[in-house]
Formats: structure tokens, sequence, C-alpha cells
């Protein structure tokens, strides 16, 4: 029992010496810090190893690709380029639907293509517009070009009946595959004849800008060619904010 109370009054001596106190005081950052160091992975740099090296390693690694980019210069301009330029581009994507505000024209769209002659395919089904795949999407820079037929075989009003009575600041509205819309104010309405050796040009665009191209038959009935003798073209200038 002695021995007990002789190391308890030792004990209890050590804990009031202000010395004891002070140098606890001192030796206690220290001895975190180097706790720290240890686990960090930095313990090399002061000598001393440990077996979380490669681990650190893995993850600054990650975070240095996942780390914001900087920005960059163009090495031709000059000029100092966001790294999120590509990242901010936006998206375009087919149209899904066009439409007149008075509901005259209400159509869904399909993508087509051409056939073996080079002839833009018109839908299959009457009621349908066709969007050139090869053209713009919505929004995008370019001609956006949308053909339908104007009747079926009965002579009945079909997808683009109503595009003769569409007039210049008329408005028309695409809607995309993402439910966005975008409106085109109609600048031009004309016709074409089949066989003017211009009629391409109705697929240029010189303004480089966003444009859209509506086309369907029009003129007189060619019984014998069982197609009319014109189109009707109706162009359209994007409308923005």
């Amino acid at each position: 029992m002695r021995l007990r109370y002789r190391i308890e009054y030792v004990l209890d001596k050590l804990i009031l010496d202000k010395r004891v106190g002070l140098a606890v005081a001192v030796l206690s950052p220290l001895f975190f810090m180097g706790s720290a160091l240890y686990l960090s992975g930095y313990a090399k740099y002061v000598g001393i190893d440990n077996k979380f090296g490669e681990i650190v390693s893995f993850i600054s690694k990650s975070d240095k690709n996942q780390a914001s980019p900087e920005n960059t210069e163009d090495p031709q301009s000059g000029e100092v380029k966001s790294a999120f330029e590509e990242a901010l581009k936006p998206i375009y994507t087919a149209p899904s639907r066009l439409f007149t505000d008075d509901g005259k024209i209400d159509v869904e769209l399909i993508e087509v293509g051409v056939d073996d002659t080079g002839m833009l395919v018109s839908p299959k089904d009457w009621n349908k517009g066709g969007w050139f795949r090869s053209g713009s999407r919505p929004g995008e820079t370019g001609n956006l070009i949308i053909n339908a037929h104007y009747d079926n075989n009965y002579a009945q009003p079909a997808a683009f009946w109503e595009l003769k009575n569409v007039k210049v600041d008329d408005k028309l509205t695409v809607l995309d595959k993402f439910g966005k819309s975008y409106t085109y104010v109609v600048s031009e309405s004309f016709l074409v004849d089949i066989n003017d050796p211009n009629r391409l040009q109705i697929f240029e665009n010189a303004e480089n800008n966003s444009t859209m191209t509506l086309i369907t038959c029009g003129g007189v009935w060619l019984p014998g060619q069982s197609t009319y003798n014109k189109r009707l073209v109706v162009k359209g200038i994007l409308l923005t904010d």
C-alpha cells in the first residue's frame, strides 16, 4: 500500500510542477504536427516513411484531373480563351414539331435524306414533315430544311396545305427533341420551277446565321409527271432575344 501511495504522491507532484506543464504545452503541438505529416504522406520530406504514399499520390492525381482547368492562350490570335468554352457551347438536337400560333400548321417531324438520284426524300406519311438530317438543327447556324406534302393522292390537304397562306413576318415555331422551342420569322415566300437551273440556291445560307427553309409543292399539276411544276419555298430567320 505504501508503494501505491508513493506513486500517487509522485504523480500528483509532477502534475502540479509548472516545468512539467510547460514541457507538455511545448511538445504537444510538435507531436500532433508529426502525426499529421505521417498520415498525410508528406512525412517523406522530413525523413519519416509510411505506407500511405501510393494512396496519397493516387488521390493527388485524381484531384489534379478534376481540378478546374485554367484559361489558355490561342497561339495564333494571342487571345485568352476560357477552358470552359467547349463545354459551354449550346447543344442542338433534331426537331420534332413545327407549328404556327394559329394552329393551321402543326406537323410532326421525322428525319429524311436524299434518294439515289440526289433528290430530297418526302415523308411517306402525308401528314408529317421531313427534316433533312444533313442540314442544320433548330437554333444552329445554318439552314434548317423541312419539306412536306401539299396534298395527298386524293387531292386532300396534307401537312403543308396551309403553307401557301403563310406571309412575310409571320412566325413559325420549331420544337426540338429536348422540348426547347425556336421561333423563326418569315422573311420571304416564293415559287421555284422544278426545272430552274438555280433551284438549289434555296438551300444556301449566305448570311451565315440560323435560317429555316420550308418546301412543298406549288403551281399546277403535271398529269404525266405526277407532280406539280413548281415548289413553294418559305424562308425564315431565327428570332433571337
